[in-house]
């Protein structure tokens, strides 16, 4: 296997299912797929088997993915192309989010990926455990591109690490970090640019060096094998799509040991005694073993290597070692070399130009940008706009270019513009809630990897810069102008402060709005035929059904910066959200919604308390999920129970997928109770009823993205026993986080608020049956296909 292969495993009891070009289709479709989709998607992957060479060879975490440039690229590639194949307005970013979730998960900012945690599905398919001890075991392990705690602590301050390289987190939070400032001080710039330029001689000179090295073995050896793999090595070395394979540097390194002896041998004092000794016994017993003529090899190869000073004492040794090929990226030498050059760089920046002293406030202002993306300066937007006009005039100030930090940062992401439909409203612990965002604001998500992920291909969507670069992507039917860059306003980047409403904080602030437009942007519609109809889906080759939600504040670690929860999965996976209301018929139509389209909606009781209920609508489509209507149903029920209850004694816990193979979507709005710990975290209480989670013999103490659908986090053989209980634990689950009396409220809504709503009976929620309890992987035959 070569190292550009995929190492990613199925989960357990997941089939992988071959996807092939749909059958039925037209000749059209047919003539699309083969001529202008598959060699898009086939690009994609190509370049993921290059991300994934990269990573195994060691190649820097920056250096790794494609440039940020290409990804915004490849998305309107992606819209413009399924919008020809399924109609205007219908394009979708599906095969691009596989692309970057799977491409995005070797950026270096994960510590690890999520085939690496073992995982469970229960008999009934209802719940999947997750081994939370293994996971959180990462937690401790520093990335590839944060470095270590102690390279942080050391360059405090500062907007580069120990090693020289762009610090890539920030002090307001782990995701905080989508876009880098460049505003620093004029010595972190200098150490940044000058750096970037010594890297670029001093990898130049370990590649001349090693490839002398290799073309030095290959003309001393009197092995044909070990000319051979020279030869391989080499030739790897010229191709940069290309890597050695795993075969050929574990040898390399093997034959860089086996030299390594031989070095030893030539500093040994009695090396002449030594090798006339062995040529008078050859000579006695009138031949040569095969051992001999091995060492004679290896000591004529390491003359040859001392000769031209590649020895194991130095950086080219070192690295060529460490991988077993010629270095293509600074990344792959080792850790003392790229301190020991970071040290230099310090040493001529600090030798050749006088650091200016700065003011406090200067100071100030720069660590603030650094760390507090998007913020505005002491909440002050005057003095903001007067600090930046100052430090832009002083000369201890730099503002590195755009395209160079852009360059060294890690991580990647989707730029995408959506229009918000209805407020976004806060929940606030007295008075009614506060609007944050007031209705046809447009906005903007990005989306990036989840660098501690829990589900397959788990991605967030953060909220919008408050630095609009007007370049993202948009799948509106009518979309405004794209307008020429402003090259000084986009070079400042996040210091300019447009829209300083758009850095939104995450909790008691679930914006049903932002996941419903996400979902839709993310998965993939029917085909648009017109007056017809298209009650099944056709996903193209690559493409996968996505998950969309938002955690509720008692699951939310970071609170300052909003951010969704997106992973590929539909109900399909997940049995909880097949769930019906236990007066379901399939003979039933759905209910018109008023000025909207048809949908199903019903009151779910997944417990056995008729409190345990979620709100379940169902459309026809899945671009009716952000139909005015749709929204404005979902919000009018969440602000209805806000209403009742208050805006910090109720939260939610919010789902959008696709309806398995069909061509709608299913949306889950579920109350819930406030869920707080005792002092030592041992025990989780559901502040209406008193109770704990150890009363309902829970692994587990709330629903929220994950654990909501069944893919539930365990510590311990206990809880993973608990977990696998499957349908019936997911009941008790519900029942404990329950909110007393919402079923009241939501009833007495849906009333108002649905013409033709019937009031249900209170019963257990029905469950209808499926074809398979176990999720198929459709897309993952095309990814990890060579």
């Amino acid at each position: 296997m070569g190292c550009g292969a995929s190492t990613q495993q199925p989960d357990r009891m997941v089939k992988i299912s071959p996807q092939k070009i749909p059958s039925g289709i037209s000749a059209k479709q047919r003539a699309f797929i083969e001529t202008k989709w598959l060699p898009f998607a086939n690009e994609l992957k190509h370049e993921l088997r290059k991300v994934e060479a990269k990573t195994k060879a060691g190649v820097a975490p920056a250096e790794r993915l494609p440039p940020q440039e290409q990804f915004m690229d490849w998305g309107r590639r992606c819209i413009e192309l399924t919008e020809e194949i399924r109609g205007r307005g219908r394009g979708s970013l599906s095969l691009m989010y596989q692309a970057l979730q799977r491409m995005g998960q070797h950026d270096g900012v994960a510590p690890y990926t999520f085939d690496m945690v073992p995982t469970e599905w229960s008999s009934d398919g209802y719940v999947r455990v997750l081994d939370a001890v293994t996971r959180a075991s990462f937690y401790g392990t520093p990335s590839a591109s944060s470095g270590s705690k102690k390279s942080d602590t050391n360059t405090k301050g500062r907007a580069v690490n120990e090693d020289g390289d762009l610090k890539q987190s920030v002090q307001e939070s782990a995701i905080a970090n989508t876009e880098i400032t460049g505003i620093m001080t004029q010595r972190d710039a200098r150490l940044l640019v000058i750096g970037g330029i010594m890297r670029w001689q001093a990898l130049k000179l370990v590649r001349i060096r090693q490839n002398r090295a290799l073309n030095t073995i290959a003309h001393t050896t009197k092995s044909r094998t070990k000319r051979e793999l020279i030869h391989r090595l080499v030739r790897a070395s010229v191709d940069e799509d290309k890597c050695a394979e795993d075969a050929d540097a574990e040898a390399c390194i093997l034959l860089l040991d086996d030299l390594k002896e031989a070095f030893s041998a030539l500093h040994d004092e009695n090396m002449d005694n030594v090798e006339a000794s062995h040529k008078l016994h050859r000579k006695v017993t009138h031949g040569i073993s095969e051992k001999d003529k091995r060492r004679d090899d290896y000591n004529r190869i390491a003359q040859a290597l001392s000769a031209v000073q590649f020895t194991p004492d130095t950086p080219s040794w070192e690295a060529l070692h460490k991988h077993g090929m010629v270095a293509s990226s600074f990344g792959q030498l080792t850790s003392d070399t790229k301190v020991k050059l970071a040290k230099q760089v310090e040493h001529i920046v600090d030798s050749t130009w006088a650091q200016d002293e700065l003011t406090p406030e200067v100071m100030e202002f720069i660590d603030f940008a650094r760390n507090n993306p998007g913020g505005v300066f002491k909440d002050d937007m005057a003095l903001h706009r007067r600090m930046l006009c100052a430090v832009q005039m002083s000369s201890g100030v730099s503002v590195v270019s755009k395209s160079r930090i852009t360059h060294a940062t890690a991580h990647r992401f989707l730029s995408v513009r959506w229009v918000r439909t209805v407020p976004l409203m806060r929940g606030e612990a007295e008075g009614d809630p506060t609007m944050v965002r007031e209705a046809s604001t447009v906005e903007e998500t990005r989306i990036r990897t989840n660098a501690f992920s829990y589900d397959n291909q788990h991605g967030l969507g953060l909220c919008g810069s408050t630095h609009r670069s007007r370049n993202e992507l948009d799948l509106r039917a009518v979309r405004p102008v794209k307008l020429m860059p402003r090259e000084l306003h986009d070079e400042l980047g996040e210091l300019v402060v447009n829209d300083p409403g758009a850095k939104i904080g995450n909790w008691f602030c679930n914006d049903l709005d932002k996941v419903l437009n996400e979902f839709v942007l993310l998965n993939a519609q029917p085909v648009d035929h017109g007056d017809v109809f298209t009650a099944t889906l056709c996903p193209l080759p690559g493409e996968a059904p996505v998950i969309v939600g938002q955690n509720p504040r008692v699951a939310s670690s970071i609170g300052k910066t909003q951010h969704t929860q997106m992973a590929t999965g539909d109900a399909n996976w997940w049995p909880i959200l097949r769930l019906r209301s236990p007066d379901y018929d399939p003979q039933h139509l759905p209910l018109e919604l008023q000025l909207g389209p048809d949908a199903f909606v019903e009151l779910v009781q997944i417990g056995d308390d008729p409190d345990s209920v979620s709100l379940r609508v169902e459309t026809l489509e899945i671009g009716a999920a952000v139909d005015p209507a749709v929204i404005k149903l979902v919000h009018g029920a969440r602000m209805a129970l806000l209403s009742q209850f208050g805006g910090r004694a109720v939260d939610f816990n919010f789902y959008a997928c696709a309806n398995e193979k069909r061509s709608g979507a299913i949306l889950l709005l579920t109350p819930m109770a406030m869920i707080q710990a005792n002092s030592d975290k041992t025990l989780w209480f559901n502040n209406d009823t008193g109770l704990s989670d150890k009363s309902y013999n829970l692994p587990c103490h709330s629903i929220d993205f994950s654990q909501g659908k069944g893919n539930i986090h365990v510590f311990g053989e206990e809880a993973w026993k608990q977990g696998l209980e499957g349908r019936a634990m997911m009941g008790r689950l519900y029942d404990f986080v329950r909110k007393a009396g919402s079923r009241k409220v939501l009833e007495k809504y849906l009333r108002e608020a649905v013409r033709g709503w019937e009031e249900p009976h209170v019963g257990l929620a029905k469950e209808l049956s499926s074809s398979s309890r176990v999720p198929p992987i459709e897309s993952n035959s095309f990814w990890d296909s060579p």
